[in-house]
């Protein structure tokens, strides 16, 4: 195990620890990434990287579970990205509800990949699955991305977000205060750090597929109007797709039922594996970042 000290600023020293052990299968080297973050909230950054051998600098997305965490969701678009030669880093979020200290571990996870593992810094996309989809969107904002830890340069050049709650970012980009227990806008309280996150994006391609049968919401009627807020400031900007026969988490590896109190649909959430539209959606994604992070 080796441990690599490190400090990143933003306003503030941060200290860190690393630890890394490497593994050769099939041409994949894999890297554990373990980093602490004593001076910022106790923030700890998991994650998993896969890298294909390559002759040049290789794309890299990083992959991020809902909240029921790392469930093997993410297991089949690794795969089939490593194959297309695109690097993959799996975070593990621990249950972490916070979208800003989500966007901070992803950013982390750049620069540190960036640094250590010799990737493209101008080739990284991001993807994520509920949760983790919505923290995908919230950093295509370039006011979200600005404002959390440095090296500010980095931004990703490819967002794919599946079946994320679009009520949610967009009344989070709309409104003045925001109660986050019930994930609805509120009259007052603390002013809400997200409103207009999308008035100005980063321009990094945007994949949004949902579903029509979505618990969590009416997604046909809900997530057009998050494409068309996040489609204002730059034109087709978001690519959305809705699939007609599935519902939420349609890749799952296994089905479940759990109860989410902050729905604004069904209080009983469904997470059932639709086998044909989890074919397309993984297509779709490893096409759209083979497309979009192809070397330019």
């Amino acid at each position: 195990m080796k441990k690599i000290r490190r400090y990143l600023v933003q306003t503030l020293f941060l200290a860190t620890s690393l630890g890394t052990c490497n593994a050769i299968a099939q041409d994949i080297r894999v890297e554990q990434i373990n980093l602490n973050f004593e001076n910022l909230k106790h923030l700890k950054v998991l994650a998993e990287v896969r890298l294909p051998k390559s002759d040049i600098k290789p794309a890299l997305v990083l992959v991020l579970p809902n909240l029921g965490g790392l469930d093997g969701t993410g297991a089949q678009y690794i795969k089939a990205l490593n194959e297309r030669g695109i690097a993959t880093a799996e975070l593990n979020l621990q249950a972490d509800y916070d979208w800003s200290r989500n966007v901070m571990m992803s950013k982390i996870v750049m620069a540190h990949a960036v640094k250590n593992f010799d990737v493209d810094p101008d080739r990284i996309g991001i993807v994520g699955f509920s949760h983790g989809a919505m923290v995908s969107l919230v950093a295509s904002s370039d006011f979200v991305m600005s404002r959390l830890i440095r090296p500010n340069i980095l931004r990703f050049r490819a967002h794919a977000a599946l079946y994320p709650v679009c009520s949610v970012l967009y009344d989070a980009n709309r409104e003045s205060f925001m109660d986050w227990g019930l994930a609805r806008p509120a009259k007052s309280g603390d002013p809400n750090f997200y409103k207009g996150m999308f008035d100005k994006l980063t321009g990094g391609k945007t994949l949004l597929l949902a579903a029509k049968n979505e618990d969590y919401e009416d997604a046909p009627t809900e997530c057009p109007k998050l494409a068309a807020d996040m489609n204002a400031g730059i034109a087709n900007l978001v690519d959305l797709t809705i699939y007609p026969d599935a519902g939420h988490g349609w890749d799952v590896p296994f089905n479940r039922n759990y109860i989410a109190h902050e729905s604004r649909k069904n209080s009983r959430i469904q997470h059932h594996r639709s086998r044909s539209t989890a074919d397309k959606s993984l297509i779709a994604v490893t096409d759209f970042f083979v497309r979009e992070l192809a070397p330019r």
